[in-house]
Parts: C-alpha cells; sequence; structure tokens
C-alpha cells in the first residue's frame, strides 16, 4: 500500500512522497480458539460438579510494527521537513529500547534543500499478545444458570513497545517511548434465569 503524508514537503515532486501506508502491517497472525478442557469433564459428585466442564478461549496476535516517517526538530531547516538518508547506512537497526532504528543513517540536510528520506521508511515495534478466559456455566436449578469467568489481556505480561521518537533532534530520537498495556486481569460472575 502506498500513502503520502500529511502535507507534501516539495509539491513539485509527490513521487518523493510515496511509501507504505502508515497502517500497514507486512505479517499478522490473529488465531481464535475455544477449548473444552478434559480434566474431572466425566467424574461425578462434588468435584466434577466444581473442577469439571471449564472451557478455555483467547485471541492470540503477532504482528509486524507499522511504518514510521523519520521527520526533523530545531529552528531554521529551511525547506526540509524529513532528513537525508546517509549514503551507505540503513534504517534498521538494533531494535533495542535504546535505539530502535539506526540513527546514524540519518542527517540533516543543506539548508534550502528538501531531505531525501521517503515517508514511512522504518519500521515500528510489533505486537505479541495473548489474551486468555477461563469460564464455566454452573448449572443451579432447572432455569437457573451461574456464569464464573476469568479473563487475562496479555496474559503473559510481555512488553509490547508502542511509540518511538522519530525527530532528529530531539534528545530521544531513536528511542521507544512507551508501550502497550500491561497485563489486565478481571473475574466477572453472572446469574442467568
Amino acid at each position: 500500500a502506498s500513502g503520502f503524508a500529511q502535507g507534501a514537503q516539495n509539491s513539485y515532486d509527490l513521487r518523493a512522497e510515496r511509501g507504505l501506508a502508515s497502517f500497514d502491517r507486512a505479517h499478522m497472525l490473529i488465531l481464535n480458539y475455544v477449548y473444552d478442557l478434559p480434566f474431572f469433564r466425566n467424574r461425578g459428585g462434588f468435584i466434577g460438579q466444581t473442577l469439571g466442564g471449564w472451557e478455555l478461549s483467547g485471541v492470540t496476535q503477532f504482528q509486524t510494527g507499522t511504518p514510521l516517517t523519520i521527520g526533523l526538530t530545531g529552528g531554521n531547516l529551511g525547506l526540509a521537513t524529513r532528513p537525508d538518508v546517509v549514503a551507505g547506512q540503513k534504517g534498521d537497526g538494533p531494535q533495542t529500547i535504546s535505539q530502535w532504528f539506526n540513527t546514524a543513517a540519518f542527517a540533516y540536510p543543506a539548508y534550502g534543500y528538501f531531505g531525501n528520506a521517503g515517508n514511512n521508511i522504518v519500521r515500528g515495534p510489533g505486537v505479541q499478545q495473548w489474551d486468555l478466559s477461563l469460564f464455566k456455566t454452573f448449572r443451579i436449578g432447572e432455569h437457573v444458570n451461574f456464569n464464573l469467568r476469568g479473563e487475562a489481556f496479555n496474559a503473559f505480561n510481555h512488553t509490547n513497545f508502542l511509540g518511538v521518537s522519530t525527530a532528529l533532534g530531539n534528545g530521544d530520537f531513536g528511542q521507544v517511548v512507551s508501550a502497550h498495556e500491561a497485563r489486565v486481569m478481571q473475574v466477572s460472575a453472572k446469574i442467568e434465569f
């Protein structure tokens, strides 16, 4: 997919504005599942009633990050809104918190010139998340059911980075500056009649 930045750096050269769409994801794997746990399913009595018949469901997702456009900050930039890509350097980097991409690959263009860096040329952090639910319906009477459910979002508390500083000239240029939510757990109960 291709797209244009919020404003063209050079309205006479729109080809330089081409790049990946800001919502592009190169790879996505999203799994939805429900599994009837086999434990104590055929057992009678109190143990079978409480420990049997539970179900596990979930949504698991693995996604590559969305593209990022490298910009500029600072005064007296002339015409440029994007930097130059340094010859012989690649923008992809170590992908650590302190340096997500190769910051040495970008430099200020000469005053009065446009930068040659394209739109969305660096890939941001991806997502790996497991949302799980464990639930059971207890039959209390002929027309009354009691549902008990426990849910964990980001169940394994995997750190999913989010924001990356992309403005050349910022003190945190190239660093991860935020993350998605940590694990969230909740329990719910419901009576149906």
